[in-house]
């Protein structure tokens, strides 16, 4: 696994992504602080329909 990114560097990695990419810079700067960089191999299953919601995803990089 990757390093874990410095705030300013999460927000680089996720301002373009389609639902955040209009999200003003402050607000971008408090989600990131909730933020934490996971990877998963490929085919591990990170949750599956009807999972009660722990975390909130989102994707920089591969597919579901």
């Amino acid at each position: 696994m990757p390093p874990p990114r410095n705030r300013d560097a999460l927000v680089e990695a996720i301002k373009d992504q389609g639902l955040l990419k209009n999200l003003d810079p402050h607000h971008l700067h408090k989600l990131a602080a909730f933020g934490l960089e996971s990877s998963f191999e490929s085919e591990h299953i990170i949750f599956q329909e009807r999972d009660v919601a722990g975390y909130f995803y989102l994707l920089t990089s591969g597919s579901v």
